[in-house]
């Protein structure tokens, strides 16, 4: 069975980027030795099972994800985190095609408030609303989003 490995990288600039890598056994070699021959430093790895999904895409209104619907939670601290939807279904709008409808997305409120952490590790306790953005986002970017 694969291994997906995600590396968050960090130069002295503070520049940033992500690296993804994929294993028979795991990462934690190939990046310790990785990070021996780099001036940058990895600030955040995450691995898992490397899952193959068949599921197709739809064309419709927004079929790219370049075009994202933002969903921004806060927590009782008061601190926010945010959920990107890309290639949303455009159903999740009201009239003016940009602002997100809570009662479209009942179920990813749902499955968020008491689940989702926000910027400092308290869970979100509200959905505070939502709207396209058409941007292009990198793998890279949408993390830092989470950040407070």
């Amino acid at each position: 069975m694969a291994e997906r490995a995600n590396l968050i990288w960090v130069d002295s600039q503070g520049e940033q980027v992500l690296h993804i890598i994929v294993t028979s056994t795991g990462v934690s070699s190939i990046r310790s030795n990785l990070e021996a021959a780099s001036n940058a430093v990895v600030t955040a790895d995450s691995e898992g099972t490397n899952v193959s999904f068949s599921s197709t895409p739809i064309v419709a209104t927004y079929p790219s994800v370049r075009t994202t619907a933002r969903l921004n939670f806060v927590a009782a601290s008061g601190s926010r985190a945010t959920l990107l939807l890309p290639a949303p279904q455009s159903s999740i709008f009201l009239s003016d095609g940009v602002t997100v409808d809570p009662t479209a997305i009942s179920g990813i409120i749902g499955a968020a408030v008491g689940n989702l952490l926000a910027g400092d590790s308290t869970l979100v306790t509200m959905f505070t609303g939502g709207e396209l953005v058409a941007t292009r986002f990198s793998g890279i970017a949408s993390a830092q989003l989470f950040t407070p």
